[in-house]
């Protein structure tokens, strides 16, 4: 079974950019939303190599 996240605010955890590896490492797919543009490009960036 996998698990779609479909509203995921990333910029938010304690650690995004192990939040991020996490969700990589497990394959689980998932929406990042943000609260602003400034946000978007940093959550953006920790996102640009993952699938």
């Amino acid at each position: 079974m996998r698990f779609h996240d479909t509203h995921f605010h990333l910029d938010l955890m304690p650690s995004p950019e192990e939040t991020a590896r996490q969700i990589e490492l497990k394959g689980i797919y998932s929406i990042a939303v943000t609260n602003s543009p400034t946000v978007f490009f940093f959550t953006e960036n920790l996102a640009s190599d993952k699938k």
